[in-house]
């Protein structure tokens, strides 16, 4: 059973990578030229958001959180 399991995940890896070309092909759409699509405007960004505070954030409350789960009893020596 499981045999016959490893040969499926590897067959289904092996057509998932192989069919990739041909998804690639398939794709009839004609390629847009995207320095061309605002020829005339002004760019510009838009304005700042809240991720690179999101960023900062998930990985101090992670380091915060951790703190919680350490052994009150540990010796000095770890």
């Amino acid at each position: 059973m499981i045999e016959r399991m490893r040969r499926l995940s590897i067959a289904a890896g092996f057509l998932s990578v192989a069919l990739m070309p041909v998804l690639a092909l398939a794709d009839d759409q004609t390629p847009i030229d995207g320095r061309f699509q605002a020829y005339g405007q002004t760019v510009a960004l838009p304005p700042g958001g809240t991720a690179l505070f999101w960023l900062l954030l998930i990985p101090l409350t992670v380091i915060t959180v951790g703190g919680l789960f350490k052994n009150a009893r540990r010796s000095h020596l770890d």
